[in-house]
């Protein structure tokens, strides 16, 4: 029998973890603009971290989070079906779902970011600019490890538990849960500022009616590594085509 209160109390522990280093990161962003200004180094992210080391700590925290509440689940007998992991979920259907719905997704996103900008709200961009490799081996290691494991990680804690499970457990609104967790996705990426609190928000809502309706974690994991593949692509990936302009700057 499951023991859905250890397991609330784990998660808790783990979201709250989540937020205080978040919220750390938003004090070193801080510091880090004020007193160094544009910087000598235009790869030199939040606290002064090169992309290497961004990624490393993205790799090892994400992975903890996963592991964590994976191995919570299997010591309280949570069933992985709640975090919306069906055994016959894993074939080429809903990741050609997930690659669809992160398309239109991204988008969505992007012009939500515009008019964010006009309205005095930018997302704080340094993250993305200080995780944007500058070669094509750091290129491929972001794309097909760090990338992945953070929206699996992400979307498991995001929406796999703090809506499945605990509307599964609990049995919580699963609206409620919905905009409770897309509220603190956006919270827990403060680094980028107001703007991106707002911005990830709105896209954490996005993904949430994606997992509710689908019923499919790994749609939704899919459907956020599109995302984020495409904005550092797009954003940061064509400056290795500008000899006049170093990667992230």
């Amino acid at each position: 029998m499951a023991d859905w209160i250890a397991f609330g109390a784990l998660v808790a522990v783990v979201v709250a973890v989540l937020l205080v280093l978040s919220a750390g990161e938003q004090l070193a962003s801080s510091d880090d603009g004020d007193e160094t200004g544009d910087g000598d180094d235009p790869l030199a992210g939040p606290g002064g971290l090169s992309w290497k080391m961004l990624l490393v700590n993205a790799l090892v925290v994400h992975g903890l989070v996963a592991a964590v509440l994976l191995a919570g689940a299997a010591a309280t007998a949570v069933p992985f079906d709640s975090f919306g992991l069906p055994s016959g979920d894993l074939g080429l259907r809903p990741v050609l779902v997930g690659l669809g719905i992160g398309l239109a997704l991204y988008v969505a996103n992007e012009v939500v970011v515009a008019e964010s900008k006009l309205a005095g709200l930018s997302p704080d961009e340094r993250v993305r600019e200080a995780i944007a490799p500058d070669t094509p081996i750091g290129w491929i290691l972001t794309l097909t490890i760090t990338l992945p494991l953070g929206a699996a990680a992400e979307e498991l804690l995001f929406r796999g538990v703090l809506i499945g499970a605990l509307s599964t457990g609990f049995g919580a609104p699963v609206w409620l849960l919905a905009v409770v967790s897309s509220g603190a996705f956006g919270v827990a990426h403060s680094a980028q500022g107001a703007g991106g609190i707002l911005v990830t928000a709105l896209l954490g809502g996005a993904l949430a009616v994606v997992f509710v309706v689908t019923g499919s974690l790994l749609v939704a994991a899919v459907a956020h590594y599109v995302v984020n593949v495409l904005e550092i692509v797009l954003h940061e990936g064509l400056d290795l085509f500008d000899d006049d302009s170093p990667a992230g700057a």
